[in-house]
């Protein structure tokens, strides 16, 4: 892991204690207005995400791996012909395109000639581990 990721994970580390804590001791946040915009804007996100994973598009790069299958959390992912579908039960997490090692999955012909990122603490096979136990 480079130092400037090492730096950035760390400190990332450090400024999630408090909001983790405030998670479990069951705080409630003290900024109502934003809680309004908030709980608006995720009321609506919520009723139709499961049903986004129509904006994603698999490329003619795409091998049939089946590496976006074994990390999807939500087994949301089948493969058909070697070709990923998939069943509309997405969380949005995206591990299906930044896990992909052809970049074949795109998201709404936007991702397709940006990068990918994933957490340098797990592996591919420690998360199709977690996935598929």
């Amino acid at each position: 892991m480079s130092v400037k990721v090492a730096e950035i994970t760390k400190n990332s580390d450090e400024k999630l204690l408090p909001i983790i804590a405030a998670i479990k001791n069951r705080e409630n946040n003290k900024i109502s207005k934003f809680n309004k915009i908030f709980d608006s804007i995720n009321k609506k996100f919520i009723s139709n995400v499961s049903n986004r994973d129509v904006n994603f598009s698999v490329g003619d790069d795409c091998t049939g791996c089946s590496v976006c299958k074994d990390v999807c959390p939500v087994k949301n992912i089948v493969m058909i012909n070697n070709r990923p579908q998939y069943k509309h039960k997405c969380e949005q997490c995206l591990a299906c395109l930044h896990f992909c090692p052809q970049k074949a999955i795109n998201y709404m012909n936007v991702t397709q000639n940006r990068r990918r990122y994933t957490n340098p603490d797990i592996s591919y096979k420690e998360l199709s581990e977690k996935n598929n136990a």
